[in-house]
């Protein structure tokens, strides 16, 4: 799959959501050491106003961070089968798996009867990148380990593998 990028999403999630908590921390010292201040019948100022600022900062930054990550992980996900649909007549299969609801690794047959269960084949293109594709179970048989062969693909969706035997590569 994109681990690079899950890994990325994860750390701005967890990086969000450091960063409210400590504006949450930095506003209530910021504001618990002002209302002594008042108390006592000084003004904020100094290190309780700073330290609220900080505060304020954090938060709407961490909120902002946040906002980000879950609308662009989402723009992601909504359009990564979409796009130009490719033809690559140099493709080779690398590997193919399938995956359960639970998202266990299946690679027996035998292990595909549950509707749920998704496919993906990861292929070298003729341009030496290498890229998983999420398929259908038909498109899944067709692509063999090892095989060479033409692939039509849209976004991150395989549509259709014709795997070459018995003649020349084009």
């Amino acid at each position: 799959m994109r681990e690079r990028s899950e890994t990325l999403y994860v750390w701005l999630i967890m990086g969000g959501i450091a960063s409210i908590l400590a504006g949450c921390l930095c506003l209530m010292a910021g504001f618990g050491s002002g209302t002594l201040q008042i108390i006592r019948g000084k003004l904020i100022s100094g290190p309780a106003a700073i330290t609220a600022l900080i505060g304020v900062i954090l938060l709407l930054g961490g909120i902002a961070l946040l906002t980000f990550t879950i609308l662009s992980g989402a723009a992601v996900g909504a359009t990564e089968k979409r796009g130009v649909r490719k033809v690559d007549p140099r493709t080779r299969v690398l590997a193919k798996y399938a995956t359960n609801a639970q998202g266990e690794t299946l690679t027996l047959e035998w292990d595909f009867p549950d509707p749920k269960t998704k496919f993906y084949v990861r292929l070298e293109l003729g341009d030496g990148n290498r890229a998983e594709f999420q398929c259908v179970q038909e498109v899944f048989h067709q692509c063999g380990e090892g095989m060479r062969g033409e692939a039509h693909f849209q976004g991150r969706w395989l549509g259709m593998f014709k795997p070459y035997i018995g003649m020349p590569q084009p």
